[in-house]
């Protein structure tokens, strides 16, 4: 839980509006990255709702949690050399892994354990949660070491 919302809000959404360059969309674009990745994410959200798309195996979500921080590169690529395309398609990316790992995770970590034991680790779970959310947006400011002007 911890690693899914470091790498997602380092990235989401200060890298995006201050790396946003000129685009064709001009001052809707870093709005447009937010709605696509809000609408993904809650299309995540609730794809689980098919068995079919449920990671429940530990090993699973620890390679896909882990593999997305190959996201961190793509990022940083895109923003320098790609196009306003290519940066739409990595945001939705993240938003739908996000919403689909956040999920996975709450719901498989409890499966093989009994009452108060599914409770202490619930509240892991959401402490985790917590500590991400301050270090991923505290990590945030990352992305200005080395840009011109950055502050």
């Amino acid at each position: 839980m911890f690693l899914i919302y470091v790498l997602t809000l380092s990235i989401f959404p200060g890298f995006l509006y201050e790396n946003t360059g000129k685009h064709k969309l001009g001052a809707w674009y870093p709005l447009v990255l937010i709605a696509c990745y809000n609408v993904w994410n809650l299309i995540s959200r609730y794809l689980l709702l098919v068995k079919f798309f449920e990671i429940e195996s530990r090993k699973g979500l620890t390679i896909a949690i882990l593999s997305r921080f190959l996201l961190i590169p793509a990022f940083y690529f895109t923003a320098k050399y790609g196009d306003q395309g290519w940066m739409i398609l990595l945001v939705s990316f993240l938003g739908l892994t996000n919403g689909h790992l956040t999920i996975c995770v709450m719901t498989a970590a409890p499966k093989g354990y009994k009452g108060p034991e599914q409770n202490a680790l619930g509240n892991i779970l959401v402490l985790c949660l917590l500590i991400g959310i301050f270090a991923g947006v505290s990590l945030d400011w990352l992305w200005f070491i080395g840009k011109k002007n950055a502050f």
